[in-house]
């Protein structure tokens, strides 16, 4: 099915949508940035369709999957934490965690076999915990395994129960109820872990307040910081804070830990490209993260990536509300509509050569001509990824230490074979191979 959708527009570059169903639902996959441009202004039109993400949303129900006032409540107060001039501030924590994943590597002789995509998500788990906590929490353990394991682990089970027969017949209420042995396990972790969480914000909170009461500021440097020293924590719920921390987990930890595997493998299949962009990086003596971030070919490989793989380039469906019509074509109340830039990114009536890897085209200034809705690898609109500053920051920090440290190869016998499980990601473990670089 993978191959299929990269492929949909070989054939008929011009089409603009693709009806199927759902069930006893109509669903309409859209690729025409036009289209998708006007999908985006009718937001008031759609909320989620709730049956692939139900069993998700048991565990993580913050900003991703909120709706009406609860979406736009967090989306507000969460928008000065996420800001760009803010976000910058976080560099140190990204540069130390990374640094750490490194040393680790190395002390466990880990570099024969290094497994990519799960080491890039310890990674970004650490730094989105540390973004938010002002520290990783690396040492805390439930049921012996780390934080960022424990919340992998929940997550790949749900996504796991969510692909079965059972759900597709029953539902989520199905697993919620525990009639099995496992099913049994993975509500009473989530039950540990969400105890553990909401104790744990809460102690977190109080240090800070403190911090702030004795000495008037807080040498705590965080997301969490930042709104208690705003005092917008007291407009949120203890609640909604645990639900919202969860859901920038999730969006922080999964797609920016594949995008930087894929990456990596990419770089070792284009030879030209890793090439040219470890000799920017060699040649680069400013590690600033304002240098990092203006590095023109580093840039370039990283939109490559989102376009040619991006994790989130099928979003979550959306079911309209009411009738209305966009770019022409008339919705009915309970259709389903969901932009499909895993289309439209390899559509050659946008980009040359759409299936090749080709990070230079995006040094052409013939690409800033494009629609800017024919490139959406973080959505569009009011509801485009609060998070795309820090997950964009987190990519050109980790792959710049990354390429300085080591070079890297991948087996020859590997073949990369993807399919959809939370994401799209390879079948078989990405496992390459390491070297110090002198």
């Amino acid at each position: 099915m993978e191959y299929s959708l990269k492929h949909q527009l070989d054939k008929d570059p011009y089409q603009k949508v693709y009806v199927t169903n759902i069930g006893p639902y109509i669903k309409l996959r859209i690729f025409e940035p036009e289209i998708i441009r006007d999908f985006f202004q009718n937001q008031h039109n759609y909320k989620k369709f709730e049956f692939f993400t139900g069993n998700l949303m048991r565990f993580v129900n913050g900003i991703i999957t909120a709706e009406g006032q609860d979406w736009k409540s967090s989306r507000k107060l969460f928008s000065q934490a996420f800001h760009f001039d803010y976000i910058q501030k976080l560099a140190p924590l990204i540069e130390k965690s990374t640094n750490t994943i490194i040393d680790e590597i190395i002390a466990k002789n880990e570099l024969q076999n290094f497994n990519s995509i799960t080491c890039m998500q310890e990674l970004t788990g650490r730094v989105v915990i540390a973004s938010f906590f002002g520290e990783s929490l690396e040492n805390e353990r439930l049921k012996g395994r780390t934080i960022v394991e424990t919340l992998s682990y929940i997550l790949n089970a749900l996504a796991r129960q969510t692909g079965t027969l059972i759900y597709l017949i029953f539902g989520k209420k199905f697993f919620q109820l525990g009639l099995t042995k496992h099913s049994r396990e993975i509500n009473q972790l989530i039950e540990e872990f969400n105890s553990f969480l909401q104790n744990k914000i809460a102690s977190k909170i109080e240090e800070i307040q403190n911090d702030i009461k004795q000495n008037g500021n807080t040498s705590n440097f965080s997301i969490l910081a930042q709104l208690v020293s705003t005092s917008q924590i007291d407009q949120i719920s203890r609640q909604q804070l645990f639900e919202d921390f969860k859901a920038f987990y999730l969006a922080g930890m999964d797609t920016t830990g594949h995008l930087l595997g894929m990456t990596m493998y990419y770089l070792t299949q284009y030879k030209d490209v890793y090439s040219k962009l470890q000799q920017e990086i060699d040649t680069n003596q400013d590690q600033s993260i304002q240098c990092i971030s203006q590095l023109p070919y580093l840039n370039a490989v990283i939109k490559e990536s989102l376009r040619y793989y991006g994790p989130a380039n099928i979003l979550f469906d959306r079911i309209a509300t009411s009738d209305h019509v966009i770019g022409g074509i008339p919705i009915k109340k309970g259709m389903i509509i969901t932009p499909f830039a895993i289309s439209m990114h390899r559509n050659q009536n946008i980009f040359e050569n759409p299936h090749a890897y080709n990070p230079s085209r995006w040094l052409d200034k013939k690409i800033s001509e494009i629609n800017s809705f024919s490139y959406i690898p973080f959505s569009s609109g009011q509801r485009n990824c609060i998070g795309q500053h820090l997950a964009q920051m987190q990519t050109k920090i980790i792959l710049n230490k990354f390429i300085k440290k080591f070079n890297f190869s991948c087996p020859e016998n590997y073949k990369l074979v993807m399919a959809f499980k939370f994401l799209s990601e390879p079948v078989d473990p990405l496992c390459l191979k390491l070297t110090l670089r002198q």
